[in-house]
């Protein structure tokens, strides 16, 4: 169970993934296991509302609380840590979790193209 009493649908190697990372999916940094703390590691949902395992990633808390419901898209360009670099990681390990195969650069940039095009949507219609 998840805050709000909704059903996670989570397998083993996710919970094993999220208990083992020790970077932040969005800005590198290092993080820690001490509560409360800007490097604390948490979970966040890349898309709002969507329980399942390819949709969460393992970030610090600063990441998690400035992102909050924000695009991802967004996210990357409105933040001072998330790096080109690091967006392009972000997507090839995002993509290759939904393809369940290391996505290759085309598909990398596919994706990223298809993170922009879904922000600019979401804002022109309001969603």
């Amino acid at each position: 169970m998840y805050r709000h009493n909704t059903v996670n649908l989570y397998t083993e190697a996710t919970i094993e993934e999220v208990l083992s990372a020790t970077n932040c999916a969005y800005c590198d940094v290092e993080m820690t296991r001490g509560k409360r703390e800007s490097t604390e590691a948490t979970v966040d949902h890349v898309y709002l509302g969507h329980n399942i395992d390819e949709n969460i990633v393992v970030c610090c808390r600063s990441c998690n609380s400035k992102k909050h419901r924000q695009h991802v898209y967004d996210f990357y360009q409105s933040s001072e840590k998330f790096t080109d670099e690091l967006w392009h990681e972000f997507v090839k390990q995002f993509a290759s979790r939904f393809l369940k195969h290391k996505a290759n650069e085309q598909e990398i940039e596919a994706w990223k193209q298809g993170f922009k095009e879904e922000s600019e949507e979401m804002k022109r219609y309001g969603a």
